[in-house]
């Protein structure tokens, strides 16, 4: 069962039925409004609480959120009143529902009133009907907007069990709990979710346990980008001490050749260039990670709060599958300024601007007390000390180390 709201004065046009999916899990708007107002030329499709403002002409409402229907009041700003913004007729203390609820039927920006800019999917029947669109080029995007999505707290910090298993892998790294804790959280969505990565992008790579245990559990053929090119080869000595087969990227300059081994035996390669700069020659990965690399990438903040966010989801977007992730998961801030350690949403504004989505229900945030909590008192209850340093030869121990939260997600194209 659905509602679907309009107004009694209006035409449906056939491109609404054309485009109508009445399973959607969301509540759908039918649109944002023109970017800029076509009266005044003022700022239009954002109240000032920077929340979107959207056509007041149509809604639809699934049946999951019939418990808030009381709540909802059909206005120009009834996404904003529902997330707990300033505007709209109802004006709720804390958010009702969240970003990830809501979408609109196409993406397209126009006027509400069809009198003044034409749209596909309606017009008012006792007004008159433009045939102009105004505004052909702008496309809404989630990161233009004041976000605000539901964070688990909690929800996967428990990954004890995976860092055990990567402690099973060989490495020449030192080790430290903050980073066991992102790259077992990371093994912990693979595994409860089935997924079985074919190919796999590590941003930044270094050469962590997580990826060593993926390439050597999994058969993956796996990719390591960093720009550190000293780090190459202790990851071919990683290698080594897993015994798993090395294939220099660069052994040979024929690409036939390397695009044939590559199909037969998947062997891990690693490339020592800017990760803006990757270009994996038509190749597609299925699953990307990144743990803590991208935001040290561009700190500038000219085109979000920081520019290297925005600049490496263009590249995420680029090499990804359709039905690829991207996991990420790193250091974030809690509001004071900083040029890396931004906050977890505006991080998300940076992935949103560079065209990539948010997978529902995968942010989930740890405080860094949590971490010290499910790492650092506990690291020495995977396994006894002289098991962890048969592992780790050169392991650092420092319950200190874990300095900033840690926010993850996953995005998809």
């Amino acid at each position: 069962m659905v509602y679907f709201f309009f107004r009694v004065d209006i035409f449906l046009k056939q491109k609404l039925f054309d485009i109508f999916n009445p399973f959607s899990k969301k509540i759908l708007f039918p649109f944002i409004v023109s970017i800029y107002n076509l009266t005044s030329g003022g700022l239009n499709h954002k109240n000032p609480d920077g929340h979107p403002v959207h056509s007041d002409m149509l809604l639809f409402v699934p049946e999951k959120y019939f418990n808030v229907i009381n709540y909802i009041n059909l206005g120009h700003a009834t996404w904003s009143a529902l997330v707990g913004g300033c505007y709209g007729f109802f004006k709720h203390q804390h958010p009702i529902l969240y970003y990830e609820d809501f979408d609109v039927m196409i993406d397209t920006h126009h006027d509400s009133d069809s009198e003044l800019d034409w749209n596909p999917l309606y017009y008012t029947i006792n007004r008159g009907i433009s045939e102009k669109w105004h505004d052909k080029v702008s496309r809404f995007n989630i990161g233009n907007y004041n976000i605000i999505h539901k964070i688990n707290e909690g929800k996967l910090t428990d990954s004890l069990k995976e860092q055990k298993k990567l402690f099973s892998i060989k490495n020449t790294t030192h080790l430290n709990p903050d980073m066991l804790y992102k790259q077992g959280i990371i093994l912990k969505y693979i595994e409860d979710n089935n997924i079985i990565p074919k190919n796999i992008i590590d941003v930044g790579a270094g050469h962590t346990s997580l990826s060593l245990y993926l390439i050597k559990n999994y058969n993956s053929n796996y990719i390591g980008v960093d720009i550190q090119t000293t780090l190459k080869n202790g990851f071919i000595n990683c290698l080594d001490l897993n015994n798993i087969e090395n294939n220099d990227v660069d052994f040979t300059n024929n690409t036939k050749i390397k695009s044939w081994s590559r199909r037969i035996r998947r062997k891990p390669r690693y490339k020592a260039i800017d990760f803006f700069n990757f270009n994996p020659e038509g190749e597609k990965f299925d699953l990307i990670y990144d743990m803590c690399a991208i935001i040290h990438f561009d700190t500038k903040k000219q085109i979000c709060e920081n520019d290297g966010i925005y600049k490496a989801g263009l590249t995420i977007k680029n090499i990804l599958t359709d039905d690829g992730i991207f996991i990420f998961t790193s250091d974030c801030g809690r509001g004071e300024y900083s040029k890396e350690f931004v906050k977890p949403m505006e991080m998300l504004k940076g992935f949103y601007k560079a065209g990539l989505k948010l997978v529902d229900n995968t942010i989930t945030f740890c405080s860094k007390e949590n971490i010290k909590k499910y790492t650092s008192t506990n690291i020495y209850n995977l396994h006894n000390e002289l098991e962890i340093k048969k592992a780790y030869p050169d392991i650092i121990y420092d319950s200190n180390c874990a300095t900033h939260d840690v926010i993850f997600f996953v995005m998809k194209k």
